[in-house]
């Protein structure tokens, strides 16, 4: 198996880079709530958080990312580092929503940024990509609807409709309109917050001043993680964070956020609000986030629900931008998810193991054997990124060397059942640069490989396999459905796992669910291959522990039960 590149946390101390990024965030809320600005006048410490702190954590982790990266290819490369050439400059976004999804996968305002560090740490020693077959290649569209101009009208006149109904009745309980939502909530429950203010002049007295403080913070805290930059150094990279931090704070956190608190005010003035779930807009929404707020101070019990589930993992960005607001959590495991708090204190904040009324309706895979002649492998692969988006993921380096990996495992399970079939699903906005384009270039040609945009849950009554290459949401779902599943995992997720997560991860290579390296996956195959029936029950008990633990299926009317039990006492 090929040896993983080295990157930067093999050099520098990922835990003390990732540490120093939740003091900067901290300090950054804390020093702009200080500064009274107009627009957050009245907003609590912590209410401020809730509105300002997950787009604060995407900006700061990208940066010190980047920053770090810089600074082990010039510790470690003697050789000129070569900028990728991109034009344009920086912009203000609307939403919370479209300024993130920029940051996450935009190749011009990554390497934009990339370049900026880059010309501050290496100075002289730098070289530019100007040739035309070297620059960046197209990329997929980031926002887009895809829906035909007849069927938007149709759907918007059916949303005001249902809206006018909801914001009518006032019902106690509500929460923001998600698929997720739909699973459990009536429609006559379910708001869509999309207020869209006219505010777009930007207010740079507001925003020079955030910018001032984010400088002051990073002179604080960051230049100390690296000990070699001089006083000009540092003043630059603070000037090119403070900018970056500016600009993704969208015109609907700063400009607009007066016009839409008052909006949202209004509406809730006559309307007695006892409980606001949500899957993502604790996160995400801008406009839920305001309407969280503005509900809590009339007594509202705030909730947020896990979205998915994976490998178990306490993050800081679950801690530090949803759970220290809101007053309880529901996870999709069915035993003690108290594991997600880590060390750190939450005060008051109740999490409830609860399980998935999304899971419980995926149909059940019913075959009895798998034909040697005749294998159909599902292959959904997980998010390749060309960047970091947060200090706690794998780095693209050792995530791109762990997917020739699994392409590699392929290639020797062609040698041994040469007639198998694999249905390949990209995930979605990361095919760009993927390597099975080149590797199995003739199989994609031959049809050996069909690409497929379908949901996997979808594909798996087509499939007798199901192949992932990390914990996800979509392994919970295939073994929800029976299928045989197995998973390529990369070895920082067990590193990363808590105690209960190791063991499960444990219980499951004893079964041959879950490998490390090519030679176990080959062997996994054959054993569910050649005996499809024993494969399932050695797997049975590991299983179900794992469901409970993470990701257990329970019908919508338990599940309906349950929480409003859970949310009495």
């Amino acid at each position: 198996m090929t040896k993983a590149l080295l990157d930067w946390t093999d050099f520098y101390d990922r835990k003390l880079v990732i540490e120093t990024a939740k003091d900067m965030i901290d300090e950054l809320i804390s020093e702009i709530h200080k500064m009274g600005l107009a627009c957050y006048k009245d907003l609590a410490l912590k209410e401020l958080a809730l509105l300002c702190r997950f787009p604060m954590h995407v900006a700061t982790n990208i940066f010190l990312e980047r920053m770090m990266r810089i600074a082990f290819q010039k510790a470690n490369n003697p050789q000129p580092i070569y900028l990728t050439k991109v034009d344009g400059r920086s912009k203000y976004f609307n939403t919370t929503d479209e300024a993130i999804t920029t940051y996450y996968y935009d190749f011009f305002t990554n390497y934009r940024l990339l370049n900026s560090i880059a010309e501050v740490m290496v100075g002289d020693n730098l070289a530019v990509l100007d040739k035309q077959d070297i620059r960046i290649k197209p990329q997929d569209a980031l926002l887009q609807s895809g829906i035909s101009n007849l069927k938007a009208r149709l759907k918007k006149l059916i949303k005001f409709i249902w809206q006018s109904y909801v914001k009518l009745t006032k019902p106690g309980i509500i929460g923001e309109y998600s698929n997720w939502l739909r699973e459990v909530f009536p429609f006559t429950r379910m708001v869509i917050f999309d207020f869209v203010g006219s505010e777009s002049k930007i207010n740079f007295e507001a925003r020079q001043q955030i910018r001032a403080c984010a400088h002051r913070v990073f002179m604080k805290c960051a230049r100390l993680l690296l000990d070699n930059l001089d006083q000009r150094q540092s003043e630059k990279l603070a000037e090119i964070y403070a900018d970056f931090i500016d600009h993704i704070l969208p015109l609907s956190v700063v400009e607009g956020l007066n016009e839409s608190r008052a909006y949202y005010k209004s509406l809730i003035k006559h309307w007695n609000i006892k409980q606001v779930h949500s899957f993502i807009g604790y996160y995400y929404s801008e406009n839920f986030k305001v309407f969280s707020i503005l509900a809590k101070r009339k007594g509202a019990f705030l909730i947020g629900h896990a979205h998915g589930a994976g490998n178990l993992i306490s993050s800081h960005k679950h801690i530090d931008n949803e759970l220290s607001f809101i007053n309880a959590y529901f996870t999709w495991g069915k035993s003690d998810s108290s594991w997600m708090k880590g060390k750190i204190n939450l005060g008051d904040l109740r999490i409830f193991p609860l399980g998935s009324a999304y899971l419980a309706k995926i149909k059940s895979w019913h075959k009895k054997m798998v034909e040697s002649g005749k294998i159909v492998i599902l292959y959904p692969s997980g998010p390749l990124m060309d960047f970091m988006t947060d200090l706690e993921e794998i780095t693209p380096e050792k995530n791109y060397q762990h997917r020739l990996n699994v392409l590699h495992l392929l290639k020797e399970l062609w040698k041994s059942y040469p007639n198998f079939k694999l249905l390949y699903k990209p995930f979605p906005g990361t095919y760009t640069n993927d390597p099975i384009k080149k590797v199995f270039s003739r199989e994609i040609e031959e049809g050996k490989i069909k690409l497929i945009g379908s949901k996997p849950a979808a594909l798996f009554d087509q499939a007798d396999i199901v192949l992932w290459d990390t914990v996800s949401t979509g392994f919970t779902e295939s073994i929800q459905a029976g299928i045989p599943s197995l998973v390529f995992q990369p070895p920082y997720e067990d590193e990363q796992a808590t105690e209960l997560g190791k063991t499960l991860n444990k219980n499951l290579v004893k079964c041959s669910r879950l490998f490390y390296d090519i030679e176990s996956g080959m062997s996994a195959f054959k054993k569910a291959i050649d005996d499809l029936p024993g494969f399932i029950r050695a797997g049975s008990d590991p299983i179900r522990q794992f469901q409970e633990a993470v990701a257990y299926p329970i019908r919508k009317d338990e599940f309906v039960r349950r929480m409003g039990e859970a949310l009495k006492n």
